[in-house]
């Protein structure tokens, strides 16, 4: 695995190599070689969507809580939409996006931000880690339509949940 681009905040677009023969392929999904050496698992989350034009997000978890994502698609391809909340950072409410369609690639964003995703193709498949386990007192969550993430998104008309849809602006 291979730092591919530093983006600003921190993030990192990392690659895999893939091996690919006559009976198919072989990738390594994760490993603790440079670059993820110190990052520790505590969760895997695998997300289907079945079609295109919904959107996830964002979150985020507070204070001692906050996590790192390690995100990967394995079919289908992401906009995933990033937005730093904390209000220490050097780079706080920092918002960019990253389209995400390839199964070699993966995108680290640290701790402190807030992520979302919208899928660009129907039966996208993500899979996902976090370096915290997921506690409900301390979910957080930005509105997709706030001003600093709104001009990073594709889809107009979203299908979103209430959950989602009621985070403040």
């Amino acid at each position: 695995m291979k730092i591919l681009k530093e983006l600003p905040g921190g993030i990192l677009l990392i690659e895999s190599p893939r091996f690919q023969d006559e009976r198919g392929g072989f990738m390594k999904l994760f490993n603790h070689d440079t670059p993820l050496h110190k990052y520790a698992i505590a969760q895997v989350n695998y997300v289907q969507n079945r079609e295109s034009g919904i959107l996830r997000g964002l979150h985020f978890q507070k204070g001692g809580f906050a996590e790192s994502k390690f995100f990967r698609v394995l079919t289908g391809q992401i906009n995933l939409v990033y937005l730093d909340v904390n209000p220490e950072s050097t780079t706080y409410q920092l918002s960019g996006s990253y389209i995400l369609d390839q199964a070699q690639l993966g995108l680290l964003i640290p701790e402190g931000f807030a992520t979302g995703y919208e899928v660009l193709t129907p039966h996208t498949d993500v899979l996902y880690y976090s370096n915290k386990d997921y506690h409900p007192e301390a979910e957080g969550g930005v509105n997709w339509q706030h001003p600093l993430v709104v001009n990073h998104w594709k889809t107009n008309m979203p299908i979103v949940s209430e959950k989602d849809k009621n985070w403040p602006l």
